[in-house]
């Protein structure tokens, strides 16, 4: 039996369509469940260590890039180095070595098995404001990827009261 070249390669194309046109795996609820896991035990890291005001150990939770964006105080930080450099400088400042962070509620949304989002409401404690030291809201949302093995911030928004006084 003789096969055409042209029906060949309409065979060939319809296989490349089909197989190009796959979609990937749903997660199951265990696998979901999974990332969650991992992501939470990821952000309560870095809560300890904005918690022990070590610079280090909080960039150490955000991807190394000079795409990693950070917004906070109505600035739009762009670049690791950068925001290393403010991380660094908070921290390392004697007048916020008192503050702690607490959240009290966290929501992981799964976008995929490498991306997360985490939305956070919590309280910084001991905290310098114009009226002293006080207590203050602050609301997070973080972009979260799964970078060589690791959950990283790629992209970090915080928003609280103008009363702040950090940097």
């Amino acid at each position: 039996m003789k096969v055409s070249i042209s029906t060949v390669c309409t065979a060939l194309i319809t296989v490349c369509f089909l197989g190009c046109q796959s979609t990937p795996t749903p997660l199951t609820e265990l696998e979901e469940e999974e990332i969650k896991n991992e992501v939470r035990q990821a952000f309560e890291n870095t809560t300890v260590a904005v918690n022990a005001h070590d610079a280090v150990k909080i960039m150490e939770s955000c991807w190394n890039d000079n795409d990693y964006l950070y917004a906070a105080q109505g600035t739009l930080t762009k670049g690791w180095e950068r925001n290393n450099e403010i991380s660094t400088a908070i921290h390392t400042d004697p007048k916020n070595k008192s503050f702690t962070l607490e959240y009290d509620e966290t929501i992981i949304k799964v976008i995929n098995r490498d991306a997360v989002l985490l939305v956070g409401r919590g309280y910084f404690h001991n905290i310098l404001t114009e009226e002293g030291v006080n207590s203050v809201d602050i609301v997070i949302t973080f972009l979260l990827e799964k970078i060589d093995d690791k959950w990283l911030i790629t992209v970090g928004h915080e928003s609280y009261p103008e009363a702040l006084l950090l940097l």
